[in-house]
């Protein structure tokens, strides 16, 4: 009788290890995946990546492009019930009614101002006050004496087009800094290839 319960528990105790071997893998994957907090993921694209996202975002309808400068935190994502209205777009605060989600359209995007959008992506406000200013704005605000032509950069990332289509949540901009052309020394140009896999 002692021999069959030691039988018994050996065969069990058998089970538990090879389960515990099928699922130590997955458990130590688990550990080491790395987890990006909404908007984080951004911060592992390159330039080219960047500027290139044809994803468009909006916050109650007022067109901000991307969500770099979204507080996170407050906004909540919502759906979007076409016909849709698009207000606030590009300096002059133009507006566009969009008939259909942009991946039906026939070309598969809707084009905003020069911007390819094949995705729209609406947040609501959450009742909170926000206050978006375009890159100019923020130019103008914290380095006024600044004129003339301009390269924008936000966090690491260099805005090559559509500059005017950004808008910035105000608290969002927590540190501005100038660099004047001269003082950046180039001594020859170097033009960077990315190799990446399109995800779109």
């Amino acid at each position: 009788m002692c021999n069959d319960v030691y039988r018994i528990k050996r065969t069990e105790m058998k089970k538990v290890i090879a389960i515990i071997v099928i699922l130590l893998p997955f458990a130590a994957f688990a550990q080491y995946a790395p987890y990006h907090p909404p908007g984080e993921d951004l911060e592992y694209m390159t330039d080219y990546q960047w500027n290139n996202w044809t994803r468009g975002f909006t916050v109650d309808g007022v067109f901000v492009k991307n969500l770099i400068g979204l507080p996170l935190n407050i906004v909540r994502k919502k759906e979007i019930n076409y016909p849709f209205t698009i207000t606030k777009i590009g300096p002059e605060k133009d507006t566009m009614v969009v008939s259909v989600d942009p991946r039906k359209t026939e070309l598969g995007y809707i084009n905003i101002r020069g911007f390819r959008c094949t995705q729209l992506t609406d947040y609501d406000s959450n009742n909170t006050s926000l206050c978006f200013m375009t890159l100019d704005e923020v130019r103008e605000t914290y380095c006024p004496e600044v004129k003339g032509k301009v390269l924008y950069m936000i966090n690491k990332f260099f805005v090559m087009k559509n500059a005017e289509l950004y808008r910035i949540e105000r608290l969002k901009v927590e540190k501005v800094e100038k660099v004047k052309s001269t003082d950046i020394d180039v001594t020859g140009v170097y033009c960077g290839t990315y190799f990446y896999k399109n995800t779109t």
